[in-house]
């Protein structure tokens, strides 16, 4: 592999180019194949993850988002967007491919195809990790140079596979992208601390929601499913309804134990905000919310 980084002078080059010329086209062409699947990619949208949250080792995280479609780069947003990513592929509103990688360290690749899984409707697709300790490899970066707001490069990955046609992994990608890179949204307000989060909005919200969930009985999961689907709709359909509020309750009641500490961030970005329970010894998890109308509320804002 191959990492070329713009040299000095282009770079003066670039910063110092006169205000009025005119912008730089974006250009994507590519193709992945995942076993019987084609993708041809056409566009993309890229975004530079600043780790405030405290994921992806607390550092910034480069991720690309390439489709045959136009995508919307708000998708890039936020904390381990993959799950948001994944649920829309398998709905067969997205097809695409999504890299992610350390803009300092871009020997090491992360790529997850975002398709409609041909093993069923509530299955994930497999991501493929990529390293290269900087001689000739199987697939990484031929090409990467992020100066300047905007990200060039270009990858192969081709591999030999035993698998049945039908499978669900990748074969082949190759990509070229020129493409400007988006800031994650500023950081608007940052609030550590049990007493502090849970005096918040957000933090009043979250446990009233787990309060209520973790003493569901059938009535109150049929109210939920009503009012709040997507508080039900990650875990899988066919789930007997009584396995299912077992399940929410004890989701539920490790999520309250969890709020009742003292190791919990919120992270709020103007609409946006996400509360991090710290559970000790790298184990985390978090809530997300959204605000409409000038009210907080649960979850993500509705898909554009």
């Amino acid at each position: 592999m191959r990492v070329l980084v713009a040299s000095a002078a282009l770079a003066a080059w670039v910063l110092a180019a006169p205000a009025f010329a005119a912008p730089h086209p974006a250009l994507v062409r590519g193709e992945l194949v995942s076993g019987r699947q084609r993708l041809v990619l056409t566009h993309g949208a890229a975004l530079l993850h600043d780790g405030a949250e405290g994921f992806d080792a607390g550092g910034p995280r480069l991720r690309l988002l390439l489709s045959e479609a136009p995508v919307d780069p708000a998708l890039l947003q936020g904390v381990l967007p993959q799950l948001r990513l994944q649920e829309l592929s398998r709905g067969g509103a997205l097809r695409a491919v999504l890299v992610e990688v350390d803009p300092a360290a871009p020997e090491q690749v992360q790529i997850s195809p975002l398709l409609s899984p041909v093993n069923g409707a509530g299955a994930v697709m497999a991501s493929l990790s990529l390293y290269s300790s900087g001689g000739p490899g199987p697939g990484a970066f031929e090409t990467f140079s992020f100066q300047a707001r905007r990200l060039r490069a270009a990858l192969t990955y081709s591999r030999e596979s035993s698998a049945p046609p039908d499978a669900d992994d990748i074969r082949s990608l190759v990509f070229q992208v020129d493409l400007p890179v988006q800031p994650e949204p500023a950081v608007t307000a940052r609030v550590e601390g049990g007493d502090a989060v849970r005096a918040t909005p957000q933090g009043r919200l979250a446990l009233e929601r787990a309060r209520t969930v973790a003493s569901l009985d059938a009535a109150g999961l049929a109210r939920l499913r009503a009012q709040d689907p997507a508080a039900v709709a990650p875990l899988p359909a066919e789930i007997p309804e009584a396995q299912l509020l077992e399940l929410l309750r004890g989701l539920a009641a490790d999520q309250l134990r969890g709020l009742s500490g003292t190791g919990l961030l919120l992270v709020e970005r103007g609409d946006r905000a996400v509360l991090v329970i710290h559970a000790g010894e790298g184990l985390r998890s978090w809530i997300r919310f959204h605000r409409r109308d000038g009210v907080w509320t649960l979850g993500e804002p509705p898909v554009p």
